[in-house]
């Protein structure tokens, strides 16, 4: 076996004194002692890890600027510098746009992940399954439905999640933190998708709802139980021959029968709809 040997259930590495009694410790050591190709600065000395990082950094002591700005006058010896450039000095200019819609980034790369939800293109396929997308960092995510694989715990309850995100959401309803108020009422959401879920429900303009003691009409329902609940805390069914009052109808005409039973067949009951119209 090249590179290591075993001795009574040691590994052990061949070009060093490492030894290990797991044989997958030892393949992981034995790539310190790969040979790799050093790419070296002949002016400054710096090494990096390839040859196209070299080449941008050669660029600084050559001089050439290939990467010029859309907006002025400046120009970089890297696409990076360029970028870094827009986001500080131009931060309302987006050279790089969309020819399909009015999307427009500070960086090529961003435009270029962009432009696969036009095109279709899914570059990304996953090795266990038939899933691919376009957007690595989702096949990332995917491939940790294979694995199992739960990597970001919960530094409260030890709680662990595949996704930071999910981690970070599940952190908030320890700290009752709530980043999502809703614009229309004094709730509050750990989570984007429960605010989204909160103002189709509740404040969605496709429905009316109706009162049933004074026949308003209102569209949001956030508004409609505010009202009802006024109607709660309020007499609403008043009497007509004196001046006794009640939240509900059938309160109402229970007074009706008890105090009034002779004269209640000839006056109606007044609600508060009524009431407000006679005053």
């Amino acid at each position: 076996m090249s590179g290591r040997s075993r001795i009574s259930g040691w590994h052990i590495c061949t070009q060093c004194s490492y030894t290990t009694t797991s044989e997958w410790s030892l393949l992981r050591h034995g790539k310190v002692h790969l040979e790799k190709p050093e790419y070296k600065c002949s002016v400054c000395e710096l090494i990096f890890p390839n040859a196209s990082g070299l080449a941008a950094h050669s660029r600084r002591h050559s001089g050439i600027k290939p990467h010029p700005c859309r907006s002025c006058d400046e120009k970089f010896p890297t696409k990076k510098e360029l970028e870094q450039h827009m986001r500080h000095q131009h931060p309302d200019g987006k050279p790089y746009k969309c020819s399909e819609c009015d999307y427009a980034s500070v960086e090529e790369a961003k435009l270029k992940r962009h432009m696969r939800l036009h095109t279709g293109d899914r570059p990304f396929q996953c090795p266990h399954c038939s899933f691919s997308t376009s957007q690595s960092f989702n096949l990332k995510r995917h491939i940790l439905t294979h694995t199992g694989e739960k990597p970001h715990r919960c530094d409260i309850c030890e709680a662990k999640f595949a996704q930071q995100n999910d981690m970070v959401i599940h952190k908030r309803t320890h700290l009752n933190d709530k980043p999502y108020p809703c614009s229309k009422c004094p709730f509050a959401f750990t989570r984007l998708a429960d605010l989204n879920r909160h103002i189709l429900r509740m404040h969605a303009l496709c429905k009316v709802f109706t009162c049933k003691q004074c026949k308003s009409v209102i569209q949001d329902k956030h508004q409609y139980l505010l009202h009802v609940q006024a109607h709660k805390e309020e007499n609403a069914y008043k009497c007509n021959l004196c001046k006794y009052s009640a939240k509900l109808e059938q309160t109402l005409k229970n007074h009706m029968l008890k105090r009034h039973r002779d004269q209640s067949s000839a006056q109606p009951l007044e609600s508060v709809d009524s009431f407000n119209h006679n005053n």
